[in-house]
């Protein structure tokens, strides 16, 4: 059976970095009622998140 996504490499960087976006989308979420719209790019950084895990771990899991 064929592996999916990406190098092991690419799925430990990733695994890194989509914790800190996921911290930091969620921090914009819960304070985005201090500026006008501010939930609304706090949701896009959290689905950017989980496109990133999608893209290295693949869509069928």
């Amino acid at each position: 059976m064929k592996e999916q996504g990406m190098t092991v490499i690419v799925k430990t960087i990733t695994r890194i970095v989509a914790g800190f976006i996921t911290i930091f989308g969620a921090y914009i979420v819960l304070t985005g009622h201090l500026t006008p719209g501010g939930g609304f790019p706090g949701g896009v950084i959290l689905a950017c998140a989980f496109v990133l895990l999608t893209l290295a771990y693949g869509g069928e899991t």
